[in-house]
């Protein structure tokens, strides 16, 4: 099973991804249990249309790993930050793993945005057990096999 939101500035719309033709909307979220082909949805659609779609950059407050580059693969804030921003709702999604935050800012989303590309998000569920989205936002269940073959 897997749901998918679209949100449109300044109108938030609901609709099945199948049905969505043309794709005019500013930012598509993916959501579903592990293991059902969100990632795997997300990087299909960008690698088939690099100039329409992108996926933003992540936030976490966990430290940065070796190899990882701030900005690139996340961007690192510490805790107190990333709950500043939770509590100022500069969030789209976010959740808690092992102590650390993860989640989408909505300044991420801009800048994929502002580059004229809908933006693809697929939000780990095992981070947002439950998920928490900003309090316009409703999930919409969608089979997705048409995407997967």
């Amino acid at each position: 099973m897997c749901f998918v939101l679209v949100v449109d500035t300044p109108v938030v719309l609901y609709e099945e991804v199948i049905r969505v033709k043309p794709f005019h909307h500013r930012c598509l979220v993916l959501v579903g249990a592990q293991g059902v082909g969100r990632r795997s949805i997300k990087n299909r659609i960008i690698q088939m249309r690099p100039a329409e779609f992108g996926a933003p950059t992540p936030n976490t407050s966990r430290p940065q790993r070796d190899g990882e580059i701030d900005g690139r693969n996340y961007h690192f804030l510490s805790r107190d930050e990333m709950e500043t921003d939770i509590k100022n709702g500069k969030y789209l999604e976010y959740g808690e793993l092992n102590k650390n935050y993860y989640g989408t800012s909505l300044s991420a989303l801009k800048v994929v945005i502002d580059s004229n590309k809908t933006c693809i998000i697929d939000p780990k569920s095992a981070v947002s057990q439950p998920l928490i989205v900003s309090s316009n936002c409703v999930t919409l269940d969608v089979h997705v096999d048409w995407m997967v073959s």
